[in-house]
């Protein structure tokens, strides 16, 4: 592992939608390079398990065959890039609620849950096991606050793919926080083809940057650019302090949007974040 590495007793579950924007592949890579005890669940899981399929041949690519992955809930997605590279890797074991409640008994302190992809899998495991609810502290990426781009209200990705989960979720999760999506489709953290990211990946001929590079081959060959929403949220899930919280009473409509309400949710959102440092951490911690 890198030499950027979260306390050993600490247990990380990742709940990924990996395999199509390609944050979530590298915020694998991070937590891999730097979390001991790792768990991966697959969030909007496609058919065939393919999410799961990618995330363990990444794993191995990272010399980490020890980090399980586990087959999360399929909502019947088909939004996936890396087929030829799922296909390195068998078929993924699902069970991911024993594997978290196995977490969370092992674990002094709350096991840290980074959401990165809609909350089916995390209401999944609280509806089927309620007594871990104060056992999990959740960072889960998504949210415009009160506007979408000063424009009309609009439910970000990861709580509109499962707006029932992202409700149920925001009202029965302890004290979530949310990295909102204010803070983290910026061009600060904005990948193109003409990013050094990018032409340092481009170049890396090592396994691992292989089968992320296809990821963002993939992805940028249709679309002019990605953002690291992810790599950011595991961040703070791991304690570093590149984004700023504060807490807010926050108002969660039918449709999952996110409004300030004076007596509603008290809930931690994110209020700001220092790019540059939370830059120099990923590529360090990523080996780039």
């Amino acid at each position: 592992m890198n030499s950027v590495i979260v306390d050993p007793a600490v247990s990380v579950i990742m709940d990924t939608d990996i395999g199509y924007d390609p944050d979530d592949a590298f915020a694998l890579v991070a937590a891999a390079r730097s979390v001991e005890q790792l768990i991966v669940v697959t969030a909007d899981e496609v058919r065939g398990g393919y999410r799961a399929r990618y995330a363990r041949a990444l794993l191995d690519a990272l010399d980490r065959p020890d980090v399980p992955v586990h087959v999360g809930i399929d909502l019947g997605s088909e939004s996936f890039v890396v087929h030829d590279e799922a296909l390195t890797a068998p078929a993924q074991p699902g069970a991911f609620h024993d594997a978290v409640e196995s977490a969370c008994r092992s674990t002094y302190g709350p096991v840290q849950w980074a959401g990165q992809g809609p909350l089916s899998n995390v209401v999944s495991v609280l509806t089927e096991r309620p007594h871990l609810t104060e056992k999990i502290a959740v960072t889960q990426q998504g949210g415009w606050l009160d506007t979408y781009h000063s424009g009309p209200t609009k439910t970000s990705h990861n709580l509109r793919v499962d707006v029932r989960a992202a409700g149920v979720g925001l009202r029965m999760l302890h004290r979530p926080r949310l990295v909102l999506s204010d803070h983290t489709g910026v061009p600060e953290i904005r990948v193109t083809t003409d990013s050094d990211l990018y032409k340092e990946l481009a170049g890396n001929d090592a396994p691992w940057a292989r089968l992320l590079f296809a990821n963002v081959r993939n992805w940028l060959s249709k679309r002019p650019h990605f953002y690291l929403h992810d790599p950011l949220t595991l961040s703070a899930a791991l304690g570093q302090k590149f984004v700023r919280f504060a807490a807010e009473d926050i108002a969660v409509s039918g449709d999952a949007f996110l409004r300030r309400e004076p007596g509603a949710r008290r809930m931690l959102v994110s209020t700001g974040v220092d790019y540059d440092a939370f830059n120099a951490w990923q590529r360090t911690v990523i080996g780039l």
